[in-house]
This record gives structure tokens, C-alpha cells and sequence, in this order.
């Protein structure tokens, strides 16, 4: 049986620039990132999170209501080559930097979402591929682990990459959070202060008594 085609959508309206692109920002070099995909995620946490409508200039992108949870609005219509950017993102210190981004689909074609760092070819922070979701307004969240080391506010731009010209994603938001790294000396200082017991179940390590006290004479 043939898979239903997607519904159809109105036709896509370009818009203009509506600023110049910002200015690179070091470290363009690309990372490697670990993909995973968390189905039906909501948006119960604000922590690090951008609203995809909240740029600073595009091409391609159009507004409309969202139907995901929260409310508000989505931006859609996004097909190869449109991009969005967005200044004053906040990486956070250091640690590992989980991104994500909230998309949904009704189309077949698919193709590719990047964030980059300063410019359009600068530093690859994520990359997720964007299938059908089951429709424009089924949600998904997909999340990736990078191996940027940039900190603190950055300029990250959102582009769309599709061996086809026609619509295949809209986002809803987006969200960066750090976990932060525990130094070495402090893992062995936890672990030589524990024991575990017959159970297995891990107790304070009692400390040594000292010398006996000789009786009063």
C-alpha cells in the first residue's frame, strides 16, 4: 500500500534579510556529536531554552500557532538553505554541552538540521537528521551531545539541508544545558572515604583510633 501523501501546506513566502550576519566567532572547527531522539518530550523546563521564533534575522522562516505543549508559536516552512540566527545564546561554563531542538514534520523527504557557532560555516555544534513526525504538529525532540568547548554567549545559526527544495521541518524551540565535569582529585576524595558494608551498600569509612590515654596515677 503507498504512504499517504503529506497535506499539503500554502505556498512558501520568502523573507528578506533582516540583518547582517554577525561576527565569526573563533574555533570553527566541526565536533562530533552522539544523536539521540526523545519522543513526545514537553516543554516543562526554561532552563537554556530559545524560542525558535526569537531570532535575530533569517531567510525562509515563517511564524505561525503551535499546537505543542506550552503554546505560543512555531516557526515553519523551512526547507534547503533557509537558516535562522540567533545572538546572545548562552553556552553556559564548562562541561558537556547537550543541544537540542524541537521539530515537527509531515514530510517524507527529510533532511538535516545544524547549529553552528558565529557563522553559517563555523563552528558544527549539532546535527540532527528530520524525518516524519506523523504531521506539522507532531512534536518530537531531538537532542546531541557536542564536543564544543565554547563557553558564555554565543551567535548560533539554525540551518536547513535537504536534497530537496520543498518544506520538511518546523521548530519549536530550542535548548542548551551544561553538565558539569567533576575533577579527578574529587572522584578519588569520595572514594577513599567510603567503604561498603556486607550488603554492599556503601558506608562512612570509620576513622582510626588513637592511642590509648594512660590512667591517672
Amino acid at each position: 500500500m503507498p504512504l499517504p501523501a503529506a497535506p499539503a501546506r500554502p505556498p512558501k513566502r520568502r523573507r528578506t534579510l533582516l540583518a547582517l550576519l554577525a561576527v565569526p566567532v573563533a574555533g570553527a572547527l566541526a565536533t562530533t556529536v552522539i544523536l539521540t531522539s526523545t519522543a513526545g518530550a514537553e516543554q516543562t523546563d526554561t532552563a537554556g531554552l530559545v524560542q525558535a521564533e526569537a531570532w535575530s534575522a533569517q531567510s525562509g522562516a515563517r511564524i505561525e500557532d503551535t499546537g505543542d505543549t506550552g503554546g505560543g508559536k512555531n516557526v515553519g516552512w523551512l526547507a534547503n538553505g533557509d537558516w535562522i540566527r540567533y545572538d546572545n545564546v548562552d553556552l553556559g561554563g564548562p562541561g558537556s554541552l547537550t543541544a537540542s531542538v524541537r521539530v515537527a514534520a509531515a514530510s517524507r523527504a527529510g533532511g538535516t538540521i545544524e547549529l553552528r557557532a558565529g557563522t553559517q560555516d563555523g563552528e558544527l555544534l549539532a546535527s540532527y537528521p528530520v524525518g516524519y513526525t506523523g504531521g506539522w504538529q507532531n512534536w518530537t525532540t531531538k537532542t546531541a551531545v557536542s564536543a564544543t568547548s565554547l563557553t558564555g554567549k554565543q551567535t548560533v545559526f539554525l540551518l536547513l539541508k535537504s536534497p530537496q527544495g520543498s518544506d520538511f521541518s518546523n521548530v519549536n524551540w530550542l535548548r542548551f544545558r551544561r553538565v558539569a565535569v567533576r575533577r579527578r582529585d574529587d572522584l578519588h576524595a569520595g572514594f577513599f572515604k567510603c567503604k561498603c558494608n556486607a550488603q554492599g551498600t556503601l558506608q562512612p569509612k570509620a576513622t582510626r583510633p588513637g592511642p590509648p590515654v594512660p590512667p591517672d596515677r
